[in-house]
Parts: C-alpha cells; structure tokens; sequence
C-alpha cells in the first residue's frame, strides 16, 4: 500500500513538473503589443452630411467645402438629438449637420460618434373651413 502511495505521488509531481512552462534564466516574456486606440489621433469635424454608404458603412460630410470620409465604428454611438439612431438612420440624414468624433489611423478616419441635428418639427396641417 506504501509503495503504491509513494509511485502515485512521484506520477502525480512527475506530471505536474511536465505542466509548467518551461522558461530559461535571464529571458525576458514577450512584450505586449500597444493598444491600436494609444496609436490613434482623436479629433472632430463638424459639417453636412452628403451621403451614406451602407455596404462599406461610409459616412461622407462636407467640411469647410471639402469632403471627409468616415467609418462607422461598430461601437459607435449615433444620435439625432438626444435620440439614439442606427446606422440605417444614416441614409436619410442628407443635409443635416453633423458632428462627428473620430479617430484617424494612417488616412482611416474611425467615427466613434456622430451626431446629427435635431430633425426639425413639421408644421402642423392646416384645417380647411367650410
């Protein structure tokens, strides 16, 4: 019974010593590599949109007579007002004000938020009399 314990527990130190990772004196690990966002420039643009292209979810807004080009991001938060949008919403928004946060990673600029003008109030219709 002794000798069945002891043969248990040198396969079981065994086995667990063969588990760990192996590392050498004087190495250093890996370096981790720098967050993509610490790489990216942060920035606004304030302009009309001009279009929407659902497809490649391409935003284009005239600023200060040029046009810009942004991506939307997946997590981007998109408002008209104060209420949240998608990006379906986008494609009727030709003529609106923007505001636009973004961040720029070589000649991509990435819309982390874009805010449309408030949609204006239609006048009311007006009665007929008679």
């Amino acid at each position: 019974m002794r000798t069945s314990l002891i043969a248990a527990s040198v396969v079981l130190i065994g086995a667990t010593a063969m588990a760990a990772p192996a590392t050498q004196a004087g190495t250093k690990p890996a370096a981790k590599p720098a967050a993509t966002h610490a790489m990216a420039k942060a920035a606004h643009a304030t302009g009309t949109v001009e279009k929407f292209d659902a497809a490649t979810k391409t935003l284009t807004v005239k600023h200060d007579g040029k046009d810009m080009q942004f991506v939307i991001a997946d997590t981007a938060s998109l408002l008209r007002g104060k209420e949240k949008i998608d990006t379906a919403a986008l494609g009727t928004a030709t003529g609106q004000m923007a505001k636009i946060e973004y961040t720029t990673m070589g000649a991509t600029k990435t819309a982390e938020r874009v805010e449309l003008s408030a949609a204006a109030a239609k006048p009311a219709a007006k009665k007929k009399n008679g």
